[in-house]
Parts: structure tokens; C-alpha cells; sequence
């Protein structure tokens, strides 16, 4: 089960009673060995990095305005790569919509708007990436030579949009297959307890859409 809205009081008690029940993309310490989850935290500092390694010193983000957990661990991610170098992620050059292009078209302008000044604008998912190129050609600006942009999921129309999108890889599928082996396996009264975490890590996918300054 998909779990992100439940509380942990709730999932722990149908864990005692299910005891194939397996979390997707939720962590709680007690149910440590039936959680399968992103780490999203080192996902945006990946990307962040990748960005900064890339020369980048002007950062802006749009980000979801969904109450779940990953928004904020992801910005939390871009906050502790610039943060360990020096630099800073203004409140100013962050904005929030809702996560598909509509929000990150609308995202964008807002920080245009107001006179955000950016080389580098990390989006909370592919369709609010997408919805933010479409947003900086609309102003005069060009992806990537004026801003870079990189995304999260690695949808397939990353691929179709023009540039074609950098973005990091959440590994859905791969995901999904390993909960449900783990489902299976957790189900099998034969199977003693473990203690073993299943954590998955997101990786840089690149294309065309990130500029790299130091050349």
C-alpha cells in the first residue's frame, strides 16, 4: 500500500495484523524491514551538486504544494548541497505550485515576475520542469543557455520535450517489483523477522537541458 497519508499509530497496527503489509515510499523506524522507499533527500542533493558542479551559483526552485513528505525533503536536499558551499537558497527564489505543468509554468513566472535572478532552476517533478521551460522561452529566455532546468521522476516525456530534460531517475517500476516480491516473502510464515532496510537511491539522468558554465 501506497502509505504517505496515513499516521504511523494507523500502519502499525494493520502491520500487525497483515503480515504481508509492505509501505511504499514511507520510512517509520518500527516497520523498518517492510518499507520500501526513496531516499529524496539525497536525490535533490544530487542534483543540486550536479548543478553545482556544473558552475551554477544562482538557484531557484519550484516545488509542490502537496502535503506530503517529499516536497520538503527534497528542498531540504537543495538546501544542504548549497549550504556546503557557502551559498544560500533565498525564500524568494522559491515558489509553489500545484505539481504539473500548469504549476510550474505558473511557478516561473511568479519568480520572473518579482525579478528572481537564476542560472538554475530545480523543479520538483518532470511536468513542473516541463511546465517552467515552456514558462522562461515564454519570457525571452533560453534552456539551458540563459537557465538551466532539471526535473524528478524521468518520465517519458522528458524525452519528447525540447531540450530534452535532465532529471533525476525514481526507480518506480523497480520499486514497485521489489514490494511485491517483499510482500510475498513477508507472507511466508517459514520466513523469520529481519531487521533489513530497502532503500532506494534516485540517479542523474542527463540530456540537453543543464548548461555546463565552466566551459
Amino acid at each position: 500500500m501506497h502509505s504517505e497519508y496515513s499516521d504511523e499509530k494507523t500502519l502499525i497496527k494493520l502491520a500487525e495484523q497483515m503480515p504481508g503489509l509492505v509501505l511504499v515510499n514511507r520510512y517509520i523506524p518500527k516497520l523498518a524491514n517492510r518499507c520500501v522507499w526513496l531516499d529524496n533527500l539525497s536525490g535533490a542533493q544530487t542534483a543540486t551538486q550536479y548543478l553545482l558542479d556544473k558552475g551554477h551559483q544562482k538557484f531557484a526552485v519550484v516545488t509542490s504544494i502537496y502535503q506530503n513528505r517529499d516536497p520538503g525533503c527534497r528542498v531540504e536536499g537543495i538546501k544542504k548541497s548549497l549550504n556546503s558551499q557557502s551559498l544560500s537558497l533565498l525564500p524568494e527564489s522559491i515558489e509553489e505550485s500545484t505539481a504539473n505543468i500548469e504549476g510550474g509554468e505558473q511557478a516561473v513566472k511568479a519568480l520572473i515576475d518579482k525579478g528572481c535572478k537564476f542560472t538554475a532552476l530545480l523543479a520538483y517533478n518532470d511536468l513542473m520542469a516541463i511546465g517552467a521551460i515552456h514558462a522562461l522561452f515564454a519570457a525571452g529566455l533560453r534552456v539551458p543557455e540563459d537557465v538551466s532546468v532539471i526535473g524528478f521522476d524521468d518520465l517519458i516525456v522528458g524525452r519528447a520535450c525540447r531540450p530534452r530534460l535532465t532529471t533525476m531517475h525514481y526507480p518506480v517500476e523497480e520499486m514497485a517489483s521489489y514490494a511485491a516480491n517483499l510482500a510475498i516473502q513477508l507472507s511466508d510464515s517459514n520466513n523469520k523477522p529481519t531487521s533489513q532496510t530497502h532503500l532506494f537511491i534516485a540517479d542523474i539522468v542527463e540530456r540537453d537541458s543543464v548548461i555546463d558554465l565552466n566551459k
